[in-house]
């Protein structure tokens, strides 16, 4: 038991633990190196797929941000939504020990409408999986942090090949947050808009409980060692 718990304390203050592939607990696209970091998705140009912009993130001035835009109507970038694909956010998410996502977005949208934005789970092993609620994101000119949990109460099937969330999550391929409030719906049902989103910081998180029991027991062992 001590052993393990050393093992997730480690990841969760020093660096990603490794899942079977892919996806880290700890593990954070932040998009400073300039590029998009695998997000991608269906659009039309324009406006074209998401855009690494240098400045302006949740830091201000020199903070990159992903900037994801939508036109309405029908067809590609109708809607607004951004994937990750068989990348690094593919993979086993109960062996990492990942219990949430969380990420920061700022609506830019001129026409003030608010955005309900969802985690989707499309495709999985186990069923198709979305967030039970919608996370509102107003057009207030300010970023916000989101937290997509992971557990049965935060994800509800909305169709596919079954209804076990616990098979999806262990055979994650593609992760994609969407613009889709109300009552929550299945693949490629997202209404059309006209919107533009920001998004920086994705991060593979612990649920907060364990977060805080991972800090008290290396506080314990540090003390103990003492």
């Amino acid at each position: 038991m001590r052993s393990t718990l050393l093992m997730l304390l480690a990841g969760f203050l020093v660096g990603p633990v490794a899942a079977k592939a892919g996806v880290m607990l700890g593990q954070v696209d932040d998009f400073e190196d300039g590029t998009v970091q695998n997000w991608g998705g269906s659009f039309a140009t324009p406006p074209g797929p998401p855009v690494n912009i240098p400045s302006g993130g949740p830091a201000g001035v020199d903070d990159n941000y992903l900037q994801i835009t939508s036109i309405g109507g029908s067809g590609p970038g109708s809607k607004l939504a951004t994937d990750n694909e068989f990348a690094q956010w593919s993979g086993d998410y109960v062996t990492a020990g990942v219990t949430a996502i969380q990420v920061d977005m700022k609506n830019f949208s001129a026409s003030g409408v608010d955005l309900g934005i969802r985690l989707l789970f499309p495709f999985g092993a186990g069923g198709d999986f979305t967030s039970t609620l919608a996370h509102t994101v107003p057009a207030d000119g300010a970023w916000h942090t989101l937290t997509f949990g992971l557990s049965a109460a935060d994800l509800v099937n909305v169709g596919g090949s079954g209804n076990d969330l616990n098979l999806t999550l262990q055979n994650v391929d593609k992760i994609l947050f969407r613009h889709q409030p109300g009552t929550p719906t299945g693949v490629g049902s997202s209404p059309p808009i006209v919107a533009q989103m920001g998004m920086d910081n994705v991060r593979a998180i612990p649920e907060p409980a364990t977060a805080w029991m991972l800090v008290l027991t290396g506080f314990l062992l540090t003390r103990r060692r003492r």
